[in-house]
């Protein structure tokens, strides 16, 4: 299988990695010359430069760029794809960018949203390692492509040694990682914000350390998801507002009972969303 990922960072790098020695033909291309040379030089990659006649022969292509940077860039480069070529992205986000792909993309050519639940602090290709994909949940996002294209992007998914691959509507897929992906990144940010204490770097344990390790992020990538998922984001702050001001109100009244039964509450739920693991 040819496989072409555009895009070398933390995402495409993990990819790459993942993939190789799985009896795949890799191919990539990263903007930054200095990527292009270490992923050749580390045997990762067959193609030291990139041309045309790359995509002319990708079964597989996967663009693990921004939303928008997706958009633009296979609207230049469809033209040189063969027919039936797969084509899949990695964003955090769907319903607009499955919208406007399928408003111009070629007839013969097939599209699937995908979003590997996968990541980890930091950026770039110096941050990437297959290890990230093993035992992950990976995501779907499809609207017309064939059971047929489906299946063998499910193959590669695999291949990575991701966990469970699940099929979900893009609205309901942002809606779901507002709760999930977007809003853990921001409370993390504004938590961070709230500091005002001199003495907070020899007051932390574990738990600031966890709660506040995502804001060691791609602020660009980051802020545009924010700004592009903002109405699903928005629900999910005032949902969290909600429970904050019950909480808060609580406190107030000094109602202890009220304090332990939500916990008790908070428990029991992630438990049920982590049945295999409790609080430590």
């Amino acid at each position: 299988m040819h496989i072409t990922v555009i895009g070398l960072g933390l995402i495409g790098g993990s990819l790459i990695k993942g993939l190789k020695n799985k009896s795949h033909d890799l191919y990539g291309y990263d903007i930054n010359a200095e990527v292009m040379k270490q992923v050749y030089e580390e045997g990762l990659i067959l193609n030291s430069t990139f041309d045309n006649r790359i995509l002319e022969s990708t079964d597989i292509l996967f663009l693990c760029l921004p939303p928008k940077a997706c958009i633009s860039f296979l609207k230049k480069i469809q033209t040189n794809l063969k027919p039936k070529c797969i084509i899949t992205d990695v964003a955090g986000i769907k319903s607009e960018l499955m919208l406007q792909i399928h408003g111009f993309l070629r007839e013969d050519l097939h599209f699937v949203g995908g979003h590997p639940m996968a990541g980890r602090e930091g950026q770039g290709f110096s941050r990437s390692s297959e290890s990230i994909f093993l035992g992950a949940n990976y995501l779907l996002v499809n609207m017309n492509a064939p059971k047929e294209a489906i299946d063998t992007l499910k193959t590669i998914i695999i291949d990575l040694g991701c966990r469970h691959i699940e099929e979900i509507d893009p609205e309901v897929h942002d809606a779901i990682i507002a709760y999930t992906s977007h809003m853990p990144h921001l409370i993390s940010s504004l938590l961070v914000l709230c500091n005002k204490y001199e003495q907070t770097p020899y007051c932390i344990a574990g738990s600031y350390k966890d709660i506040t390790r995502v804001t060691d992020l791609n602020v660009p990538l980051w802020s545009n998801l924010f700004f592009d998922n903002r109405e699903y984001l928005i629900r999910a702050i005032e949902d969290f507002e909600l429970e904050l001001s019950q909480m808060k109100e609580h406190l107030i009244q000094g109602n202890f009972n009220k304090i332990e039964s939500t916990l008790v509450e908070v428990t029991e739920k992630r438990n049920l969303i982590f049945p295999q693991e409790r609080f430590g």
